[in-house]
């Protein structure tokens, strides 16, 4: 199971992705974020805490969807990465991708 949540967060519109973010629901998790494309944020935090598996198919939808919310002009920060989400991302060396976003705990 995979759910997108949106909220308000101080200034920001924080998306909570609970489930797993794999290979196996990389197409269900594109769909749910393409729903969310018509809010409007000045800023934009992905919220990581509740992600489960995570693999470089996750990896590859979170980047696209950073880039995605930064083209707006809106700062994206990843908040509350999970140890796999934090492996996965040093592990491949990919933090420099992420030129918009830093990873907080």
């Amino acid at each position: 199971m995979f759910t997108l949540i949106p909220s308000a967060f101080g200034g920001a519109t924080r998306i909570r992705i609970d489930g797993d973010l794999s290979i196996y629901q990389t197409s269900e998790a594109r769909d749910a974020f393409a729903a969310l494309l018509p809010l409007n944020a000045s800023a934009w935090q992905l919220d990581l805490a509740s992600i489960g598996d995570f693999d470089s198919a996750g990896l590859q939808l979170l980047l696209v969807i950073q880039r995605t919310l930064s083209q707006g002009g809106s700062p994206v920060t990843v908040v509350d990465a999970t140890p796999a989400v934090r492996e996965t991302i040093a592990l491949l060396r990919l933090e420099s991708l992420l030129p918009n976003a830093r990873i907080e705990d």
